[in-house]
């Protein structure tokens, strides 16, 4: 219920603390289609879409001392080595795809309707990588990005709750 009652997208933590969970836990104990697994290789089709479409997304990445967030158009992908890659003069990502456990596409509540976000967690549950749409506070979401994350299918899962 409280998940379903979120009005601000920065308010989830808040709610794992409140309920011991982590992330990857929460979204299998999530309300029914609001956090689903999809299949690995739906994050690199995701970010194709994006380039594609030149649908402007949110990068977010990092690690308990910090977070990078690229924000806008991104480049198409270049495969190196077995990396995934995006250049471009300002935002270069390497993708290590091998090390991707699970991928999730999880709707969030807000006082501006719902908020999609595509989050990929390693073997340890940590949080390797979460995609937004690029949106301002009092902004709905961007109705391609909803389209391009609602195309991706789900994996044969059943919530706890």
């Amino acid at each position: 219920q409280d998940w379903l009652a979120l009005q601000d997208i920065h308010h989830f933590n808040r709610l794992l603390v409140n309920y011991g969970q982590t992330r990857r836990s929460a979204f299998a104990l999530a309300p029914n289609r609001l956090a689903e697994p999809l299949a690995i290789p739906a994050l690199r089709q995701v970010l194709e879409q994006a380039a594609t479409t030149a649908t402007p997304i949110m990068i977010f990445t990092g690690n308990r001392g910090m977070v990078q967030i690229h924000s806008g158009r991104i480049p198409p992908i270049t495969d190196r080595e077995g990396w995934l890659n995006l250049f471009s003069a300002d935002f270069t990502l390497h993708l290590d795809p091998s090390g991707i456990d699970s991928v999730w596409r999880v709707r969030r509540p807000t006082c501006d309707g719902i908020i999609t976000a595509i989050e990929a967690f390693d073997a340890h549950g940590t949080t390797v990588l979460t995609l937004f749409g690029v949106r301002r506070e009092g902004e709905r979401e961007d109705p391609d990005w909803r389209l391009l994350c609602e195309t991706q299918t789900t994996l044969d899962f059943h919530h706890a709750a």
